[in-house]
């Protein structure tokens, strides 16, 4: 079971740091699933940081760091073969965000 389905039935909803790393590192060890997985992470990456981007204004200031850090997921996840354009769109945002700051 994943970490996410727990969280949900649990009422929280969201993903848990260890829950994204379980969906990366299974979307890494196991072939037979590594599309469906990457799939998932992806959704939920770029989910948390268009939601991060869509309340940046109310993030205080202490936790900007967050928004540098759902950036940096991103480039990771896109560091995998055949994500070149997204992985490009990712490092140029956060080179902007570290400008912003």
């Amino acid at each position: 079971e994943m970490a996410l389905e727990r969280e949900v039935r649990r009422g929280r909803g969201q993903v848990p740091p260890f829950g994204r790393s379980e969906v990366l590192a299974k979307a890494v060890t196991d072939p037979d699933k590594k599309q469906e997985l990457m799939s998932n992470a992806e959704e939920r990456l770029v989910s948390g940081y268009e939601g991060m981007v869509a309340r940046q204004a109310a993030i205080p200031k202490s936790g900007l760091f967050r928004l540098s850090q759902a950036i940096d997921r991103l480039i990771e996840l896109y560091q995998m073969p055949d994500n070149t354009e997204q992985l490009e769109r990712y490092q140029k945002v956060r080179q902007s965000f570290e400008l912003e700051r």
